[in-house]
């Protein structure tokens, strides 16, 4: 199954904030602390593209974890 790309939003600080306090009313327990580690985890990423020290390595290993070993395939 193939993903669509999907649409980029640009929100501040204070749009998201009035986000998760209308998704704490609307949304129960474990929905409501899913919400807000998503959008939590949005905004840090986010803060961290904008950081013009923040690596592409780094942004690698925080989205896909740190690399251990490298696993060679051989084409025979």
């Amino acid at each position: 199954m193939q993903r669509k790309k999907p649409e980029i939003v640009a929100v501040d600080d204070r749009q998201l904030q009035a986000a998760l306090e209308r998704a704490e009313g609307a949304l129960e327990g474990e929905d409501y602390q899913l919400f807000r580690a998503i959008t939590e985890s949005y905004a840090y990423i986010a803060d961290l593209v904008d950081n013009k020290n923040t690596t592409i390595a780094r942004l690698r290993k925080l989205l896909f974890g740190e690399q251990t070993e490298k696993t060679f395939i051989d084409a025979d």
